[in-house]
């Protein structure tokens, strides 16, 4: 069973009727309350983003007890999975089931390739030779990555077919 959730949230309430009520979210930097609803807050979300640099964002509040000291554990988190890193980031102390994080950063991974093809197996001869790793690999066309000496030799291919 998935533990990511891709749909989008359901609101709290209205935009505007969170703006009167949060008025950080108005404008002041730094500052965010999200409007969700209480069922999916504290679920793990995730969106795929692309672009130039695709990505898979998944959010999670927590709400809970430091099993070091007992007091108040509570932390909006974002955790960013990007081709061949992870960036991390929330706003207080949070407490997590260590299996749940992984199979949240494993699916988020997995969907990203899914996702945009980013598997030099499919493309990369060099790759699947041993040589290279996937940061070498630059986008072709469609999501397909290649390192420099394949797109070259597929260039050369395609001119020499053209010759004939």
């Amino acid at each position: 069973m998935s533990l990511l959730s891709w749909d989008k949230p359901k609101k709290a309430r209205s935009t505007e009727g969170h703006n009167k009520k949060f008025q950080s979210d108005t404008g002041i930097p730094g500052t965010f309350v999200p409007n969700m609803a209480d069922e999916d807050k504290y679920r793990w979300k995730a969106k795929k983003i692309g672009g130039k640099n695709p990505r898979v964002e998944i959010r999670k509040t927590t709400d809970g007890k430091s099993p070091l000291d007992g007091s108040n554990a509570y932390a909006q988190i974002l955790l960013i999975v990007f081709p061949d890193s992870l960036q991390f980031s929330m706003n207080g102390k949070a407490v997590l089931d260590q299996d749940e994080l992984v199979q949240a950063i494993a699916e988020g991974s997995g969907a990203l390739s899914q996702a945009f093809n980013r598997d030099p197996d499919s493309d990369c001869d060099r790759f699947k030779q041993g040589h290279g790793t996937p940061k070498d690999m630059d986008c072709v066309s469609d999501g397909h990555y290649m390192c420099g000496y394949c797109i070259h030799n597929a260039t050369r291919e395609k001119q020499e077919a053209r010759n004939v």
